[in-house]
């Protein structure tokens, strides 16, 4: 909102020179695209910090780690947990002594029953009672080994979760930069108590290699077709004055201010040399003959 303000403010005073192929806007101001405040995503002791201001940083570069080693022993106690559970996963000596069990137990029973049928009094009731439990027991043991071998599956499931919970604990412990840019401020120490939050950030990083210009256009004169259109910013530099860089238009507002009957415009400047710094200004050349670009079009 603040740069809206200010690029509104900027377009009262500067002037747009039209021309046949091409239009310019004076005194445009240079501002970021990016600006990340990067915080810890976990309570701990910085034990790491890699950046200093001024480092150059690329998108996924480790900046910094939190204190892990707690979270590292829990990893390895898991793996080992892990290793047990899938042994005794696929143990199915349980199943088969059950099996077994069972079969001399039903061997046991058969005979007592025929017994009795050739010599009423041979076997008591008793005993045959017995046989029979001792058969039915046998069978529900072959049951709980098939039950303990089920549960023993799902604790290798639940190892297999608490490893990658460990994992995602040691990576959050990690301070990692989303974007590319360049470290321009710490705000912590190696060795201090860092807490989470972006109320609570560890250093700040601008991306640099792109750079935003602003500025508005007429809508009685120009409209949405200038999307896409390639653009040089021109502006001086310390011993080098009047350097052009190039970029292109990649925002055009569909709102029409109503006290000035213009449309705000955003331009994307390439500055892989660095020499373009926010808060500069300059005049913004727009070429319409130039084709749209493939950034416009995939818009």
């Amino acid at each position: 909102m603040l740069n809206f303000i200010l690029a509104l403010a900027l377009t009262l005073f500067a002037q747009v020179t039209p021309g046949e192929n091409y239009v310019t806007l004076d005194s445009v101001q240079v501002t970021l695209i990016e600006e990340v405040n990067i915080p810890a995503r976990e309570a701990g002791v910085l034990t790491e910090l890699n950046v200093k201001e001024g480092d150059l940083v690329q998108a996924g570069d480790r900046l910094g780690r939190i204190d892990d080693s707690q979270v590292i022993v829990q990893l390895k106690a898991s793996e080992a947990d892990l290793v047990l559970a899938e042994e005794q996963a696929q143990n199915t000596v349980p199943i088969e002594v059950a099996e077994k069990g069972f079969k001399v137990a039903t061997a046991e029973y058969q005979r007592g029953l025929e017994a009795i049928e050739k010599y009423r009094k041979s076997i008591s009731e008793t005993e045959i009672d017995r046989l029979k439990f001792t058969m039915e027991r046998a069978e529900l043991e072959i049951e709980q080994a098939k039950h303990e071998k089920r549960q023993a599956e799902l604790n290798v499931n639940i190892k297999k979760v608490e490893i990658e919970a460990a994992k995602i604990a040691i990576e959050r412990r990690q301070i990692v930069s989303p974007v590319e840019g360049m470290v321009v401020e710490r705000f912590v120490q190696q060795g201090e108590w860092v807490n989470p939050g972006r109320e609570n950030p560890v250093c700040r990083i601008l991306r640099l290699d792109r750079l935003r210009v602003e500025g508005f256009l007429n809508a009685q004169q120009y409209g949405s077709d200038v999307l896409g259109k390639p653009v040089r910013l021109i502006t001086n530099l310390p011993g080098k004055p009047e350097t052009e860089f190039e970029g292109e238009i990649v925002f055009v507002s569909p709102e029409v201010e109503p006290v000035t009957g213009q449309f705000r415009i955003w331009a994307e400047i390439n500055n892989e040399s660095l020499q373009l710094r926010p808060g500069m200004s300059g005049n913004l050349v727009i070429d319409l003959t130039g084709k749209d670009n493939d950034v416009a079009a995939a818009q």
